[in-house]
């Protein structure tokens, strides 16, 4: 039956790039998102010990706004970046969608076998689709805290 069908006529190696396309930009999307929230973090907590040393701002002022005043703001701003960055997961999303990426993408390929076992195949893009969903937090999971529930 697959040899009669046109790789892009297959409903089902249609479904498994579809996946893999989705968990590709996924991947990226969380690991660019986790990185930019890191450089962020790391950015403000160094701006906030550059602006206390910037002798041009004034040192206290009651109407103005101190360099003390703006790395506070820094510092708290580089810690609520980093509670994010924690809280919400980055890097387990990042690498749960990169492996679900890797796995579809051997689906793909096992397609390609003469005879694939297209049950089999199914099976384990269930099994890729259940795992993912288990090793990904749930929004009723996360608490306030951004920690999860086991």
């Amino acid at each position: 039956m697959t040899s009669t069908l046109k790789p892009q006529e297959d409903p089902l190696r249609g479904k498994l790039q579809e996946y893999a396309k989705r968990y590709r930009k996924q991947t990226l999307y969380w690991i660019l998102s986790y990185r930019f929230l890191l450089v962020a973090s790391a950015f403000l907590s160094a701006s906030a010990a550059v602006v206390v040393n910037l002798d041009f701002l004034p040192e206290q002022g009651e109407k103005q706004v101190s360099r003390n005043d703006i790395a506070a703001i820094l510092a708290a701003s580089s810690a609520v970046v980093t509670t994010l960055v924690g809280s919400l997961s980055f890097e387990n999303n990042w690498r749960t969608n990169r492996q679900a990426r890797d796995r579809v993408d051997q689906l793909i390929l096992e397609l390609q076998r003469e005879k694939p076992n297209r049950e089999q195949i199914i099976d384990q893009l269930q099994n890729i689709i259940e795992s993912r969903i288990t090793d990904l937090p749930s929004r009723e999971q996360v608490t306030r805290s951004g920690e999860t529930n086991d």
